[in-house]
């Protein structure tokens, strides 16, 4: 905030205004761009710094007007009714503007944009009565700042299954490869350089639990350099399978060897006695099978085959826009990065959606790597492994999402 005459500014305005006419103020004895005198009389200033209208002790319906030092245009304000209604724009001391917005009935209604110096677009947000509808974040240099809801790192590359509903089942992942340790570190060194709070998944086409001193320690770094992140685990149970425990008790003892917030079990084989969808205070979700509901072809790696061969194939093609790649960030054990869950490395139709390795570069810069596709799937133009896609929004992927019953609703 700036400050006139050694008083805040909005002090010094509300102690001198007039309660009617034209309210003209220049610039005297200037400290920077911020502080300094301020004078009613023309002779005594150093250069306009305010000008607008008050009508009854309100600002009149019109534009106000501001000043830099340096006598550039600093802001034109619009007021109606004695609230703040209409394009409102600032500018940088050095002529480019700094922001632009629209308010209605004082409430910020469209396009609210930022620049930085440069004139880099900082931020980019639409809002609709005051409500925030979609915003946009870059770096100075033009990068595009990601902001993801949920984060899959697969930490070692071992399943025991090979189910006909998962591309394992082509690529089949029968072998022990822990991530490296200071890949998993730069991974999470750089979610915390992003300020990322949401949700950490520890899996992918592997099993978890499979090597549970390697899931603890990634949990355990997460939580010392993540503390706001949600830590979440999906498995196929068959490590805490035997007869006659219940899905109860397994949920008991997962939860008492790994540390997370979030845990999935898939009963793929409907062996449990006990099934749940949602424990509102445990984090735990339970699925059979058949009300998992939201299968796909894997990219085309399933494609006639497995699960996906006929009457459950489908020639159908996708119409419906993905907003997955922007809202979602996939690593697999060997560092690679990619947008959607579905995408691997082992398959070649995919190797032009894998945009890079984490050693090799950020995940900021991957992400601006896939501007072009992500764009593109948003806008229902779909690459060659997209178009037979018929999986709908998950949970973290559909508008508004809400994460579980004991879960917080996001934008």
């Amino acid at each position: 905030m700036s400050n006139i005459n050694d008083k805040p500014s909005e002090v010094w305005i509300k102690e001198n205004h007039p309660e009617n006419g034209l309210f003209r103020v220049y610039w005297k004895d200037i400290i920077d761009n911020y502080d300094g005198g301020a004078t009613l009389d023309l002779d005594e200033g150093e250069g306009l710094r305010y000008e607008w209208y008050y009508k009854d002790g309100e600002r009149a319906d019109g534009p106000s007007y501001a000043w830099w030092p340096s006598g550039n245009i600093k802001q034109i304000r619009s007021y109606k009714d004695g609230k703040c209604d209409g394009l409102w724009i600032d500018w940088h001391d050095n002529g480019q503007k700094s922001s632009e917005k629209t308010y209605k009935d004082d409430k910020y209604d469209g396009l609210f944009t930022r620049w930085f110096e440069n004139g880099q677009k900082k931020s980019e947000g639409t809002y609709k009565d005051a409500e925030k509808i979609k915003e946009t974040f870059w770096y100075e240099n033009g990068q595009e700042i990601p902001i993801f809801r949920k984060i899959d790192i697969e930490t070692h590359s071992y399943c025991n299954r090979t189910c006909d509903f998962c591309s394992d089942y082509i690529y089949p992942r029968q072998f022990m490869k822990e991530m490296d340790k200071g890949v998993f570190s730069k991974i999470i060194d750089e979610l915390v350089e992003l300020g990322y709070d949401r949700y950490i998944f520890l899996f992918r086409y592997n099993e978890p639990l499979s090597n549970l001193p390697n899931i603890n320690r990634c949990a355990a770094e997460v939580r010392k350099k993540l503390p706001k992140v949600k830590i979440g685990i999906n498995t196929n149970g068959d490590y805490y399978r035997k007869g006659g425990r219940d899905g109860t008790e397994m949920a008991d003892m997962i939860q008492k060897d790994i540390d997370a917030d979030y845990l999935t079990i898939m009963d793929y084989d409907d062996k449990f006695e006990e099934f749940w969808d949602e424990d509102e205070d445990g984090g735990v979700r339970m699925m059979k099978f058949d009300s998992i509901g939201n299968m796909c072809d894997r990219g085309g790696t399933l494609k006639g085959k497995g699960y996906f061969d006929d009457p459950y194939n489908t020639d159908e093609l996708r119409t419906e826009a993905c907003y997955e790649p922007e809202r979602v960030l996939a690593i697999d054990y060997l560092g690679n990065i990619t947008f959607c869950c579905n995408f691997r490395i082992e398959n070649p139709a995919h190797k032009d959606f894998i945009f890079g390795n984490i050693e090799d570069i950020s995940i900021v810069e991957a992400y601006n790597r896939a501007t072009e596709f992500r764009e593109s799937v948003a806008k229902s133009i779909f690459p060659d492994p997209c178009k037979y896609c018929q999986m709908k929004p998950g949970r973290f992927s559909r508008d508004n999402p809400s994460i579980g019953n004991n879960m917080e609703t996001y934008e």
